[in-house]
């Protein structure tokens, strides 16, 4: 028999063995994650008052996706065009917030005159 199952036959004809290993494996990994998470969590709670938490985090991320994209191997992008596309970006996100305010503030005025 193949050891892909028709769903039809889903219940009974399970590889036990593989079905087996493969909870052992993922739980085990669910776990390990969780582990990680609280051990990351009483890190941050260490350091909390040794600098802005959030900031240093948002940097390390920032900086670790601007290796990832210089590195990439088939579309990699070096720093320099990277800040000249996050300038774009941050114009771009300025005229969006501006636009989106006036068109509260016209919508408001709407409701409230007679």
């Amino acid at each position: 028999m193949s050891e892909l199952v028709a769903q039809t036959d889903f219940p009974f004809l399970v590889n036990e063995v593989k079905l087996k290993e493969f909870l052992t494996r993922y739980a085990t990994m669910e776990d390990e994650e969780d582990r990680l998470r609280e051990e990351k969590r009483l890190l941050k709670v260490d350091y909390e008052t040794a600098f802005p938490m959030r900031a240093v985090l948002t940097a390390l991320k920032v900086v670790r996706a601007q290796r990832k994209l210089a590195e990439h191997p088939k579309e990699p992008c070096n720093r320099v065009y990277q800040a000249v596309l996050e300038a774009k970006i941050e114009h771009h996100l300025a005229g969006l917030a501006q636009t989106m305010e006036a068109v509260v503030q016209e919508a408001q005025r709407s409701v409230t005159s007679p």
